[in-house]
């Protein structure tokens, strides 16, 4: 069969291209070596940085996952605010409630103002009656609950010492057939009484929880009782001087109630700083997270750096500013462009990844290599080569 000259001429280039970049690898990367370069290996490090919450909270949302890219200002994580939008709603209802006392004041009372001002009252007395009801109820349970704690951890220890009294007894062949016929049911039974314990402490958290919440809600309605009584005495002796600066006192601090409650709400959205790789995702949606827990890291790729290690009889070829050319086993074939950054003043033992027991014997200096990819091929991690130009440039 006769073969086609197109086809052969094809295959002598392919060849050719293949056993020119072979050269270059397996020749080129050790040629900087023979000619007397100083060569050093490294990885591909970048700047991490930590997505932590300020105030912490059930989180309700997580957008991303490690390996997505993420762009600056792009919404992360989100926070339960139902609590947070709750204290905003009392705190709104509070400047409102403020700023009709100072309009009060400037108009002065007539009989009708006088008896809602009254009724005011009676509704914010009724509202703070109902909390203190709540919160007897509460504290209530919460007896219980720790008393039927206590008499289930003295079961549990009444029950295990049972236990232990006749598994000895059986060891020392002296259990009778009651006790033996007995362990069953009390080894069985130690399961119950755990979970039982367990149980009742879930609903002993979640009791403390809702007397936190109810002592909270019961400031604000205690506040909202005295507000209204300060307003109706207001109304009945009529505004003075000091008495609108007062007013104008309250206004401006239910302004600023309701300025924090808001920066708050919006601390519950955590956005990326900037734009980048996700590379550690520590949560997930329903976790509790505490205030400065390290939910993300995020990587910025727009400048990567990789950190070499130079000999000390070498250190005096390396200057700030140098340029060096970086290979990686990822893109054989492929230069990249570094410039020296820093070089450390100290001298320091070579680190442990030095493969040889005489490089980790001698002293070096860490130099600090900026690396330029504008394509975004190199990843953090990554290994890669280093080569200065002989006498640095």
């Amino acid at each position: 069969m006769k073969r086609s000259p197109t086809l052969i001429i094809r295959v002598v280039f392919v060849l050719l291209v293949l056993g020119g970049a072979g050269y270059w690898f397996f020749y080129g990367r050790n040629q900087a070596a023979a000619e007397g370069n100083l060569a050093a290996s490294g990885t591909i490090e970048v700047r991490e940085v930590t997505i932590s919450p300020e105030l912490g909270g059930r989180i309700t949302a997580i957008h991303v996952n490690e390996g997505d890219q993420v762009a600056a200002g792009q919404v992360l994580v989100e926070f339960d605010t139902t609590l947070l939008t709750g204290q905003l709603a009392q705190a709104q209802a509070g400047l409102a409630a403020a700023q009709a006392n100072y309009d009060l004041l400037l108009a002065g009372a007539s009989s009708a103002q006088l008896a809602a001002a009254e009724a005011g009252i009676s509704r914010a007395q009724a509202a703070l009656d109902a909390l203190n009801e709540q919160i007897d109820q509460i504290e209530s349970q919460a007896e219980d609950v720790a008393a039927q704690i206590e008499t289930l951890t003295a079961d549990i220890a009444d029950n295990q010492a049972a236990i232990v009294a006749i598994q000895a007894a059986q060891q020392q062949g002296t259990a009778t057939p009651e006790q033996l016929a007995s362990l069953g049911q009390m080894q069985g039974g130690a399961a119950g009484l755990n979970g039982q314990l367990a149980w009742a402490q879930q609903l002993q958290t979640a009791l403390t929880q809702q007397a936190q919440l109810l002592a909270a809600q019961k400031l604000t309605a205690e506040a909202g009782v005295d507000a209204a009584v300060a307003q109706r005495d207001l109304l009945a002796s009529g505004a003075r001087t000091e008495q609108l600066a007062a007013a104008q006192a309250q206004i401006a601090a239910a302004e600023a109630a309701v300025s924090v409650l808001q920066s708050q709400i919006e601390r519950q959205t955590l956005t990326a700083p900037i734009a980048g790789l996700v590379l550690t995702r520590a949560a997930d949606v329903g976790e509790l997270a505490a205030p400065g827990a390290a939910l993300l890291v995020l990587a910025d790729l727009s400048e990567l750096t990789m950190t070499v290690y130079v000999p000390e009889d070498q250190y005096g070829q390396i200057n700030v500013g140098d340029s060096a050319t970086i290979q990686a086993d990822s893109f054989p074939g492929d230069i990249f462009q570094g410039t020296v950054r820093r070089i450390a003043d100290q001298a320091e033992f070579t680190p442990r990844n030095v493969q040889t027991a005489e490089g980790r014997a001698t002293t070096v200096y860490a130099v600090e290599i900026l690396v330029t990819d504008e394509a975004g091929r190199l990843k953090p991690g990554m290994p890669v080569d280093a080569t200065f130009a002989e006498g640095g440039q």
